[in-house]
């Protein structure tokens, strides 16, 4: 461990500033890894920054690549705080925040290479965009978004493809037809999920990965070619087009393989118990359930390609109306005790399943709870 890390000096200076100016002075003691804070307060104002130990690399060194280790290319100490990207009180009246590039053109120095999709981050900047005043309810709404923007890229290339079979026709239908929303009820995002995860093989034999979730390089191949897509062993020169057809076919008999009828059937987010879930008692501790959405979607929800089950998601959702706080809203997963033979192990979870939220008290009084000791 760093002798010189003051991470919990920083955590403790967020919880007692007052104004965005005892914000980012707190931050100035964060170190690492770096985060996306946001910042809002009852005057109006709204911000951004991120902190952490950017390296100063020697012209030439991005990072993406080892250097020798002769010295030459050691760091030259970090950025300063006055260098991290942030901003108060932004011209659209919105922060918008989803591991997403936030650094805006013209960024004089990198980061990172390693931002996440901005799918997400669209979507939340279209719906806070879809109303002049926003509720309550529309913060809910936005969490609980399962919307794909993915399926609306990757809807030209299936309005493009020739498909190989009947099935093949009727379902590439049926997808056209659809909003894109990954629904757990959804038989089409079973499928467009499916399909996708087939694409998603096309670079296997260069890149050595079974699948390469890249979606730019996906688009960019489908759409102009890519020599990846001939396949092997056949006469025929296949195009990137044949390949997305034959992903479709492979995709229905995955579908067929498994007996699925709906995205949920297959993806779902499990919680295994920290230690009991190594033992034969993980039938009575582990739960899991049905779950919408998948990596680019607002309601997060990536997975493993081979099984379907989803690998992470929100764990913890919060809704603070600064105008009256006693409005606010939270929930988290599973429930208050560690022990699975207590009713409240797992109570919350239905409630955070359903996209439900609890009730944030910031004031005293209200109902009182009292405890008895045990006799």
């Amino acid at each position: 461990l760093n002798e010189e890390d003051h991470i919990l000096t920083a955590y403790l200076g967020i919880n007692r500033a007052r104004n965005w100016q005892e914000f980012t002075d707190a931050l100035q003691h964060y170190s690492a890894p770096s985060q996306n804070f946001v910042y809002a307060d009852v005057d109006g104002n709204i911000g951004y920054i991120a902190p952490g130990k950017f390296p100063i690399r020697k012209e030439g060194h991005t990072g993406m690549v080892p250097v020798p280790g002769n010295g030459e290319w050691d760091w030259q100490g970090y950025r300063k705080p006055e260098e991290w990207p942030k901003v108060l009180n932004p011209k659209e009246g919105f922060v918008v925040t989803a591991n997403h590039k936030v650094t805006p053109k013209g960024f004089p120095y990198a980061l990172t290479y390693d931002w996440a999709e901005p799918y997400r981050a669209e979507r939340i900047r279209e719906m806070l965009l879809a109303k002049e005043k926003l509720s309550l309810e529309d913060m809910k709404a936005v969490q609980l978004d399962q919307k794909s923007l993915l399926y609306r890229d990757f809807r030209l290339v299936l309005e493009l493809l020739n498909p190989l079979s009947e099935r093949s026709r009727t379902w590439r239908e049926q997808l056209l037809s659809w909003d894109g929303t990954m629904a757990p009820t959804s038989e089409e995002a079973l499928v467009f999920a499916l399909w996708y995860t087939e694409l998603t093989r096309l670079p296997e034999k260069e890149v050595g990965e079974a699948y390469w979730d890249e979606p730019r390089y996906l688009l960019k191949a489908l759409r102009e070619g890519d020599p990846n897509c001939d396949q092997p062993g056949t006469e025929y020169r296949e195009t990137c087009l044949d390949f997305a057809a034959l992903a479709l076919e492979r995709a229905l008999d995955r579908k067929e393989a498994l007996r699925a009828r709906s995205w949920g059937e297959v993806h779902r987010a499990t919680f295994p118990h920290a230690v009991l879930t190594h033992t034969p008692l993980k039938r009575f501790t582990d739960r899991t359930v049905p779950f919408g959405g998948d990596r680019y979607t607002v309601n997060v929800g990536p997975f493993v390609p081979q099984s379907l089950q989803m690998t992470h998601g929100p764990s913890y959702r919060q809704i603070v109306d600064l105008s009256d706080p006693e409005a606010s809203l939270f929930v988290h997963p599973m429930g208050q005790s560690g022990h699975f033979l207590s009713p409240h192990y797992a109570d919350l979870l239905p409630l955070w399943q359903r996209g439900g939220y609890l009730p944030m008290r910031f004031a005293e009084g209200g109902k009182t709870l009292l405890l008895e000791p045990g006799r």
